[in-house]
């Protein structure tokens, strides 16, 4: 805000409305449950807290609680369309802690197949049931230096059988 005179020019800072309520509003403890989805019977439930809503606020980092809430909220909402149940097939979403989990498998897995072989089965149960190189879609939630992306992998099968070809044709004698 700038307010002017002719013999000089001056600079106002921006303070709040002074005709609002000034009072902070009443804190709740913040590990009382706001809300559970989709809900309490489903095994991979997400619970919202009050820590949660209060990430929500404008200076507030994200945590992996509300990135998680909404990945499933969007996977629900998708089922909910025309075609979605099928358009959800095609995809798989990771929770926040499978990069973190897989980078620590890889920087481990830099050692014989034996031990290799060890490191996968820590993140082998991510994807049970589910052969994520038949997908057509992954997602990937990642938090790296307090920043998160979302890696979206599309046709991981894809990349899988051109590797296979390449070593193939690399072990091929002439």
């Amino acid at each position: 805000v700038r307010s002017s005179s002719r013999a000089s020019t001056s600079y106002v800072p921006l303070r709040r409305n002074p005709r609002r309520n000034s009072t902070p509003p009443k804190r709740l403890p913040a590990n009382k449950k706001v809300l559970v989805y989709p809900d309490e019977a489903a095994k991979d439930a997400i619970t919202l807290t009050n820590e949660e809503l209060d990430r929500l606020d404008g200076d507030e980092f994200l945590n992996d609680t509300l990135v998680d809430y909404y990945l499933k909220y969007l996977q629900d909402q998708l089922r909910g369309e025309a075609e979605g149940a099928s358009k959800l097939d095609r995809c798989h979403f990771f929770n926040c802690f499978f990069y973190k989990r897989l980078l620590q498998t890889m920087g481990q897995a830099k050692t014989d197949d034996a031990r290799r072989e060890a490191y996968y089965k820590h993140i082998a149960r991510w994807t049970k049931g589910v052969d994520i190189f038949k997908k057509d879609y992954l997602f990937v939630p990642v938090n790296e230096h307090l920043h998160w992306s979302l890696f979206i992998i599309v046709r991981p099968g894809v990349q899988l059988e051109r590797a296979r070809a390449e070593a193939e044709a690399a072990s091929l004698p002439e």
